[in-house]
């Protein structure tokens, strides 16, 4: 869990960053997924973008992201997300 200097600085990196991830109708799907996780391993921190065909609102995707991913959504701006996931083995941001 992340305190709250922690949660700011991870805005302000976050804030400059390009969705990676667009998830439309098929909600999360088990390819989304895998492309969140793999994204999560390689940047620490992704910005996903919720289109709008999506069949969930961001907000309703944000439980079962952090459940699928073991991440931490850090800011919900409209339609986009943002999600960390420390990589303890290969550690890409000091926060």
């Amino acid at each position: 869990m992340l305190d709250k200097k922690q949660k700011i600085e991870l805005k302000k990196l976050g804030h400059k960053l390009d969705p990676v991830i667009h998830i439309g109708k098929e909600k999360l799907s088990p390819s989304a997924v895998s492309n969140i996780l793999r994204e999560l391993a390689n940047h620490e921190l992704i910005k996903i973008k919720v289109n709008d065909n999506a069949m969930a609102s961001p907000k309703e995707l944000i439980k079962e992201l952090e459940v699928l991913t073991q991440g931490e959504v850090i800011q919900t701006i409209g339609k986009m997300l943002l999600l960390y996931k420390e990589n303890k083995e290969d550690p890409k941001l000091i926060i």
